[in-house]
C-alpha cells in the first residue's frame, strides 16, 4: 500500500475532525456552564464536593472498565473491514466489561464512608453513592464508544460526547430549580450515562448483531492480556488530570479545592482540543503501525504536531485574557483567586500542546506496556510536584505542578518514540 495518505482520507479526516471539533464547542460550553451554575447557586464547597466525586469517578471508571476500551478501539480499527470478526470482538469486550464494572462498582459502594472520612467532607459520601449507577454504565460507553472510534463512525461519536454534557446540563438545571443540596448534585452523573447507553446500544444494534459463542473465547484472552497491559496507563492517564484535585483534597479544605478546579476545569475543556484530534488520529496509527508505514506516520505526526501547536498559543492567550470576563459574570469575587491559577495551567498546556494528541502513540503502536511506563513517569512527576508544592504554595503550587506534568510528558514522548519506533518526533 501507498505511503501516501489519500485525498480521499484526507477530506474524511478533516470532515471528522469537524464534527468532533463541534462536539468539543458543545462540551466545553456545557462543561464551563456546570462549573459556572454549581460555584454561583450553590456554593464553592459544593463545587469542591463535585469535583472531587468526579476525580474519583474517573479514576473508579478506570478499574470498572479495565483497558477493554482499548483492546477494543484497536483491533476493531484492524478488522474494520470484516463485520463478522469486529462484531466477535465487540460482543467479547461486552461480556467482559459487564462482570469487571459490576465487581468494581459494588467494591465503590462499599467504599463511600472511607472516601468521607479520608477528604473529612461527608457530602462526598452522599455525592459518591448517587454517581455509582453512573459508574457501571459508563464502563459500558467506554467500550461502545470505542467501537464507533474504531470504526471511524466520527460523527456519531461526537454526537454522544455532546450529548453526555448537554443531559448532565440539564439534570443539573433541574435539581438547581428545586434548589437540592450540593451534595446530591452529582447525580447529574448518573442520569447522563444511563440515558447514553441506551442511545449508544440503539445505534449500535443498526449495524452489529451480538456474536455466536464461536472465537469469543479467544478475542476474551486477547482482551484480558491487552486490557491488563493497559490498564495501568488508562488509570494513569485519567490520575494524571486528577492528581491536583485529589491532593489538594488531602490538604485543604472543600471551598479551596472548588476555587482551584473552577479554574481546572476550564483549562482541562481547553486541554481537550488534543483529545479531538487524538480520537480521529488513534484509529490511523494503528492502521499505519499495522501496515508497516512508519514513514507516512511520522510526517503524519509532524504535519499535525506543528498546526496545532500554533493553533493552541492564539486560543491559549484569547482564554487567559477572556477568564476575568468569565469571572465578572460568575459575580462571586471569592472566585478571582483563581485567574492566576488558570494562566499557569493553559501556559503548561500550550506548551506541550504539539505532542498531546499524540499521547496515545506508544498505546496504538502495540506496546501497552512502554504506553503504562511512560504514563507512569508523568504521573510520578505530577504526584511529586503537587506533595512537594501545594503545601508550601497552595492552589498556586497545584497549577505550577500539573503545568510542569504536561512540558515533561513531551520530553518523555519523543525519547520513548524514538527508542521503541524510531520515530523522530
Amino acid at each position: 500500500m501507498s505511503e501516501e495518505i489519500s485525498s480521499s482520507e484526507r477530506k474524511k479526516f478533516s470532515r471528522d475532525v469537524v464534527w468532533n471539533l463541534f462536539a468539543f464547542g458543545v462540551m466545553g460550553v456545557s462543561g464551563i456552564l456546570l462549573n459556572l451554575l454549581i460555584g454561583r447557586f450553590a456554593g464553592a464547597d459544593a463545587l469542591g464536593v463535585f469535583n472531587q466525586v468526579f476525580a474519583l469517578y474517573i479514576l473508579a471508571s478506570q478499574a470498572a472498565v479495565f483497558g477493554l476500551h482499548y483492546s477494543t478501539l484497536r483491533h476493531v480499527s484492524e478488522h474494520a473491514e470484516s463485520p463478522q470478526e469486529w462484531g466477535r470482538i465487540v460482543t467479547s469486550a461486552l461480556a467482559l466489561v459487564v462482570v469487571v464494572a459490576s465487581a468494581v462498582t459494588l467494591v465503590s459502594l462499599l467504599l463511600a464512608p472511607l472516601f468521607g472520612r479520608v477528604f473529612e467532607s461527608p457530602g462526598l459520601s452522599v455525592g459518591w453513592k448517587l454517581a455509582l449507577p453512573g459508574l457501571w454504565c459508563f464502563a459500558l460507553n467506554k467500550v461502545l464508544l470505542s467501537v464507533l472510534n474504531g470504526l471511524r463512525h466520527m460523527r456519531a461519536f461526537a454526537i454522544a460526547q455532546a450529548g453526555r454534557y448537554v443531559i448532565m446540563l440539564s439534570v443539573l438545571g433541574v435539581l438547581l430549580h428545586r434548589k437540592a443540596p450540593g451534595e446530591e448534585l452529582a447525580v447529574v452523573l448518573s442520569v447522563a450515562e444511563v440515558a447514553l447507553t441506551v442511545l449508544l446500544s440503539l445505534y449500535l444494534l443498526r449495524i452489529w448483531r451480538p456474536a455466536g459463542v464461536s472465537g469469543l473465547r479467544a478475542w476474551m484472552r486477547e482482551h484480558v492480556d491487552f486490557g491488563f497491559k493497559s490498564f495501568l496507563s488508562g488509570t494513569m492517564v485519567e490520575l494524571n488530570t486528577r492528581v491536583d484535585v485529589l491532593t489538594l483534597g488531602l490538604f485543604l479544605d472543600d471551598k479551596a479545592v472548588g476555587l482551584y478546579s473552577m479554574a481546572a476545569m476550564l483549562a482541562e475543556g481547553f486541554s481537550q482540543l488534543s483529545v479531538v484530534l487524538r480520537n480521529n488520529v488513534n484509529p490511523l496509527i494503528a492502521r499505519d503501525v499495522a501496515e508497516g508505514a512508519y514513514e507516512r506516520l511520522q510526517g503524519r505526526v509532524k504535519r499535525i504536531s506543528r498546526g496545532f501547536a500554533l493553533a493552541s498559543f492564539v486560543i491559549g492567550g484569547v482564554a487567559v485574557a477572556l477568564y476575568p470576563v468569565f469571572l465578572q459574570i460568575l459575580g462571586d469575587p471569592a472566585f478571582d483567586p483563581s485567574f492566576p491559577v488558570f494562566a499557569i495551567l493553559i501556559g503548561g498546556i500550550v506548551l506541550a500542546s504539539g505532542y498531546l494528541p499524540f499521547n496515545m502513540l506508544l498505546l496504538q503502536a502495540g506496546r501497552p506496556g512502554l504506553h503504562t511506563g511512560f504514563m507512569g513517569l508523568v504521573v510520578l512527576t505530577n504526584i511529586v510536584a503537587n506533595f512537594a508544592l501545594i503545601p508550601a504554595y497552595g492552589i498556586l503550587g497545584a497549577a505550577a505542578a500539573t503545568g510542569a506534568s504536561y512540558v515533561l510528558s513531551v520530553v518523555y514522548l519523543r525519547l520513548l518514540a524514538r527508542k521503541s519506533l524510531g520515530i523522530a518526533l
